[in-house]
């Protein structure tokens, strides 16, 4: 039997039902959903549910939203997280966790740290969006003795380490773990690469070492450089990088998790550097789980031994396509937006 369109309604989904079953509830419905096509709308009060579905495997396929009664009308909320979900429940107010600014030259700059350190730190930080000063200016800006300077964490590209101070060392500035600009540094990572490696198969069936290189192919790296001189060799490599990345996996995925393999123990004293600043910014000690989960990513030896296997994985869903052209996730596609009372779960697509 195949069904078209079907919306399926359930209130109260929790009802009588045992947290085990809560949970073997979600993910059955879940798969049903992509199964069948169908949307699942339902309403639950169980905060075991809703962890389940903000915080597990599930949550990517999940959407959340909260309705509140305000005076006499609905209030809608999405983008809510869990936490504030629970208190919502339980009628209490929780203080939200302070988050410390932490600025960059430019945007390639703030994924590689992304890449570096995972989506958890992100708990305890904040990086303004569009907001890219060159790297000169941080430098001094760590030196201010402001407050908000002084709680803001700074961090400049590898090839300004040389320029920053070093007695006494600032607490609150570092450089990323390369010596070269991210872009420098990723293009002649990649010139290493031979024509055969795996990772050009993954970016696509015709993406070759000869294309990524074309019409760069024979830029020198030049060591010590002046400031004005650095900007404009910079640009070459943020230009190449910019025809390039969309070839990389989503915000160059693909490049960013195969460096992070083959430079664990510059990203393991990276990760131990961001953790030590914050904490000192942050006169507090982030939780040690927390430490230990970021951490474990460049301890764990089997962690990093499937950067192609996750690259074959990719290519093995990327070809896949649904109606209208549509890529078909590999489980019911249910979107992650952190929130409460009422949950939808949507058709296996990814839009």
């Amino acid at each position: 039997m195949v069904f078209h369109g079907v919306l399926l309604l359930n209130d109260e989904l929790d009802a009588t039902l045992h947290p085990q079953a809560q949970e073997h509830l979600l993910k059955v419905l879940t798969q049903v959903s992509e199964d069948y096509n169908l949307q699942i709308i339902a309403t639950t009060h169980s905060l075991y549910m809703l962890q389940m579905a903000l915080k597990s495997e599930l949550a990517p396929y999940i959407k959340v939203i909260h309705l509140e009664r305000v005076d006499d009308n609905i209030a809608i909320k999405d983008n809510i997280t869990f936490e504030e979900i629970s208190d919502y429940l339980k009628v209490k107010f929780t203080k939200k966790n302070h988050k410390t600014v932490v600025l960059f030259e430019d945007m390639v700059a703030s994924k590689m740290f992304y890449f570096i350190l995972g989506q958890e730190i992100y708990e305890y930080i904040e990086i303004p969006e569009d907001v890219h000063v060159s790297g000169q200016i941080l430098i001094h800006l760590s030196s201010i003795n402001v407050k908000c300077y002084k709680e803001t964490l700074f961090i400049v590209d590898g090839d300004l380490k040389d320029r920053m101070p070093q007695k006494p060392p600032r607490k609150n500035l570092l450089n990323l773990p390369t010596d070269l600009s991210p872009e420098k540094e990723l293009y002649f990572y990649l010139k290493q690469f031979k024509a055969a490696d795996v990772f050009w198969t993954m970016c696509g069936a015709t993406y070759t070492k000869s294309v990524c290189f074309k019409n760069h192919a024979n830029y020198k790296n030049h060591q010590k450089l002046d400031i004005k001189s650095r900007e404009e060799d910079k640009e070459k490599y943020k230009h190449w990088f910019k025809e390039q990345v969309n070839h990389w996996g989503k915000d160059g995925e693909f490049i960013f998790s195969r460096w992070c393999a083959d430079n664990r123990d510059k990203c393991y004293e990276f990760c131990q550097k961001v953790i030590t600043a914050l904490e000192t910014i942050r006169a507090e000690n982030l939780p040690q789980a927390l430490k230990d989960r970021i951490f474990s990513k460049y301890t764990n030896t089997s962690t990093f031994e499937v950067a192609d296997v996750i690259a074959n994985a990719d290519i093995s869903e990327k070809n896949v396509l649904t109606k209208k052209g549509r890529k078909r996730s590999p489980k019911a596609k249910i979107k992650n937006d952190e929130n409460d009372d009422f949950g939808i779960i949507q058709p296996g697509f990814d839009f």
